[in-house]
């Protein structure tokens, strides 16, 4: 009975004030704000071909040759594209070249010091939902897994996924929704993935992260919600940070979860420069090695002459499940400060940091840490993916005249 007195007032306060307000600001910022979209008056793209290695005291195999595209066609809108060699999950013969993604998303952003909108819609193949930029919650999220590789069942979403969140900066709460026309996997309903309220809040040394609402359940195939509470506590210091994590949703067990997310370091730079994870299912080192990269559409030096006019801030994001199978690539946005009006005679210079191993993030469906059993019983139940990371910025100029 609590429990639905509950989803009533929820359901009741989510359709009167959160979207009659939202409304009212989303009609005021349309009309008066400044929404970015980030992009380049003209196209321009990212490409990267790699090769898994899998190995253990007992074997060594390769897998998974892969290709990565990322295409800026115009302010807002940008195509993705993964390519895996076959849909052999240890192997690399035959080629028989498979999408892993591929999708078109159109993105935009406004910014103010009291409000943030984000949206995003996307179309296609898609494996990595976080928008606009992950909070800690959403390191535990559920990665696609490779169950489609061993003729189980689809992984990933086919569709149209539809991305809005909101966020009042003064106090850190909001406002996330993430839907999804299916149009794929034998399904062709319309599924509200996540609904909730959030609230992000720093306190000292200390952050502190909660959702309200409805939540992606974490059993496969992915693509459902259920009501439901996630918090998240963690503590920074010395650039890095620990935190843990308490999730309990309707129909599904009570999760706990611990994050480490790491400081830069050679280390981490190592890690992140082939790839690195170890995974249990099947037990290894696995590493994902790039081997041919390159731009098209930018300039490898800033030219003579050039003014500097503003720059497209990124941070490129790869996630692992825990059989070291990295399937997704995604460019989250961290800032845009590329004017508006269409600049003639620009190029784009591109500045890359290292990858490196940005966290490693573990959930267990136990809740009992009473004895030392408990938590070798939370160990054997866990599973969760490492993050790896790469700081891209795309810096734009001006020249008096156009390149020949």
């Amino acid at each position: 009975m609590i429990v639905w007195h509950f989803r009533v007032i929820f359901i009741k306060f989510i359709k009167n004030t959160v979207r009659g307000g939202l409304i009212l600001i989303t009609w005021h910022t349309l009309c008066y704000g400044n929404w970015t979209f980030p992009g380049f008056d003209r196209p321009l793209g990212f490409w990267e071909t790699s090769v898994g290695v899998h190995a253990w005291s007992d074997h060594i195999v390769g897998r998974n040759l892969q290709f990565r595209h990322t295409a800026y066609l115009h302010p807002g809108l940008r195509l993705f594209t993964t390519i895996r060699g076959n849909k052999k999950f240890d192997e690399l013969a035959p080629l028989s070249p498979q999408f892993d993604e591929q999708f078109i998303e159109h993105l935009g952003f406004y910014r103010s010091d009291q409000h943030l909108f984000a949206y995003g819609i996307k179309g296609g193949k898609i494996r990595y939902l976080r928008f606009p930029y992950p909070d800690r919650i959403s390191m535990f999220d559920q990665v696609p897994g490779t169950e489609d590789l061993r003729n189980r069942h689809q992984t990933g979403y086919a569709g149209i996924v539809g991305i809005w969140e909101y966020e009042y900066r003064p106090v850190g709460i909001g406002h996330h929704l993430t839907t999804i026309q299916w149009m794929g996997n034998n399904r062709r309903d319309t599924s509200v993935l996540e609904n909730y309220l959030f609230i992000r809040r720093p306190l000292g040394p200390l952050f502190w992260e909660s959702r309200l609402g409805r939540l992606a359940v974490r059993p496969e195939p992915l693509g459902k919600s259920e009501w439901g509470h996630v918090s998240y506590l963690g503590i920074r210091k010395w650039r890095y940070e620990i935190g843990f994590l308490i999730e309990n949703l309707e129909n599904n067990p009570i999760y706990t979860g611990v994050m480490v997310q790491f400081a830069l370091s050679p280390f981490t730079k190592a890690f992140g420069a082939v790839h690195f994870d170890y995974t249990r299912s099947p037990e290894g080192a696995v590493m994902q090695i790039p081997f041919w990269k390159g731009y098209w559409g930018v300039a490898n030096i800033v030219p003579n002459s050039a003014t500097y006019i503003g720059e497209l801030k990124t941070e490129r994001s790869v996630t692992y499940w825990q059989n070291g199978q990295g399937r997704n690539f995604y460019e989250h946005t961290v800032s845009n400060t590329i004017p508006h009006a269409k600049q003639k005679n620009t190029v784009v210079v591109v500045e890359e940091g290292p990858w490196h191993l940005k966290l490693e993030s573990l959930v267990s469906p136990h809740k009992s840490f009473r004895n030392w059993n408990d938590l070798k019983e939370w160990e054997k139940k866990r599973q969760g993916p490492a993050q790896l990371a790469q700081h891209v910025t795309y810096k734009v100029y001006q020249i008096a005249s156009p390149l020949k």
